[in-house]
């Protein structure tokens, strides 16, 4: 990755949230590592909510592997109850109206970046 560049994975303990840190470019590892994460969280929880921090993407540093991985992820889709992005207002705050159409049985809410803490309870709700 580009020294700018931002994957970072995390769990909220005991719940079954998962906290995704993105900006810049990604990997096919930073995919499989992803679908590792999201796969034991609901292998334990049955179910996952994601929080997603979503920064300046670059396009064109994403690895065609990692788009194709990033495609494949659908299959997650019936295992998420709910879905934070957090982002710039305006950046991908779209994304939640066209994710809320692709995959109507989320919960799908958009949060400004000085709402990490309120993207994170809803979550817990």
């Amino acid at each position: 990755m580009a020294e700018h560049d931002q994957f970072r994975i995390s769990t909220v303990e005991g719940t079954n949230i998962i906290d995704v840190a993105y900006a810049g470019g990604l990997t096919r590892e930073d995919e499989e590592q992803l679908h590792t994460v999201l796969d034991a969280l609901i292998a334990e929880h049955g179910s996952v909510r994601v929080l997603a921090r979503i920064g300046h993407i670059a396009w064109s540093r994403i690895e065609p592997a990692a788009a194709w991985l990033d495609a494949k992820g659908a299959k997650f889709l019936p295992d998420v109850e709910k879905a934070a992005l957090v982002s710039e207002p305006g950046a991908l705050q779209a994304l939640t109206g066209l994710s809320a159409q692709a995959a109507p049985g989320i919960a799908w809410r958009s949060f400004g970046p000085d709402d990490e803490e309120a993207a994170l309870a809803w979550l817990r709700s």
